[in-house]
């Protein structure tokens, strides 16, 4: 199982797709954080619900999941169905490995790859607009552990859904 779980993580690092929709992730963070600027003591901010500091924006982040639910199974199915396209999991079924680790391997390399194209999106717009507009919130362990703990729940959360 060691030996699948290593290739598929090396798979999924040079997985190109999933690297560009990684940058695209990052791309629609900078899109975000920036678009929050014209909203800067704008009366319509509180209307809309507008979040501008990077605390607040981390969790507003880990709402727009949905988007990002489907753009990790546009890379997840590309890269699984390449497998299936070069016949590997048919070559490793004639090596000896049985079906259900391979099957377990993929699954942990899929979960992987959700939260690896999560945590461009919430990390990027935490941080661009903690720059821009400031933390809004005491930054200590407490805080940090809240942040830790909700996007593991979210990425969780999001994993099962995916599939």
């Amino acid at each position: 199982m060691n030996r699948l779980l290593k290739s598929e993580m090396s798979k999924l690092t040079r997985a190109r797709p999933l690297h560009l929709i990684a940058l695209l992730m990052l791309a629609l963070s900078v899109v975000t954080s920036l678009s929050c600027l014209s909203y800067v003591n704008s009366p319509k901010a509180e209307e809309l619900e507008i979040v501008f500091h990077g605390y607040d924006a981390f969790f507003s982040s880990l709402k727009d999941t949905p988007t990002i639910s489907v753009l990790a199974a546009l890379a997840i199915s590309i890269v699984v169905c390449g497998d299936f396209e070069n016949r590997t999991t048919q070559l490793k079924i004639v090596v000896g490995y049985h079906r259900a680790p391979i099957f377990f391997s993929k699954l942990i390399a899929a979960a992987a790859a959700d939260v690896i194209l999560l945590l461009p999106y919430v990390l990027g717009r935490t941080v661009l607009q903690s720059v821009l507009l400031g933390f809004g919130h005491p930054f200590t362990v407490e805080a940090a552990a809240n942040m830790a703990a909700a996007f593991f729940a979210a990425s969780c959360f999001q994993t099962s859904r995916s599939r």
